[in-house]
């Protein structure tokens, strides 16, 4: 007995449904993974950066006034772009630590990513990240 108009207009519903279903789960998978990946990007290309600042520091007593200092006896180069569309590096006030800070498209959105040597970030400062990974904190920016 063939199957009835209604039992085929459900039937064909639901497999529209579970396919839109299937279609945006896997473009929110997509997504994260490409957020990860960028991030991972980041951290690897900045991770020598960071290691050659700590080495300055221990080689010289003081913090580098800028990132050209490190260049070429402690890294090749300074990283750009596709990564990084600007970085900026400072000595913070108290003369004992730094901040790196690298504004990125990579994900798409302007984000700025922020690595400090303390590790400690204000209270707003954390409410206003988006997210955090390997001691770097994100925060949006509008440019």
């Amino acid at each position: 007995m063939p199957a009835s108009r209604r039992t085929k207009f459900v039937l064909w519903t639901t497999l529209c449904v579970f396919l839109v279903f299937i279609a945006w789960f896997a473009r929110s998978l997509y997504h994260a993974w490409h957020r990860f990946a960028s991030e991972e990007r980041i951290c690897g290309a900045f991770h020598p950066i960071i290691s050659a600042i700590d080495k300055f520091h221990e080689t010289t007593g003081t913090l580098p006034t800028n990132l050209t200092q490190l260049v070429p006896a402690y890294v090749p180069q300074i990283p750009t772009t596709p990564v990084a569309d600007s970085i900026d590096y400072r000595v913070m006030p108290d003369g004992t630590n730094w901040e790196l800070a690298v504004h990125s498209r990579i994900t798409g959105a302007l984000r700025m990513y922020v690595q400090r040597s303390s590790g400690q970030f204000t209270e707003e400062e954390q409410q206003q990240g988006v997210t955090g990974f390997h001691g770097w904190v994100v925060f949006r920016e509008s440019r």
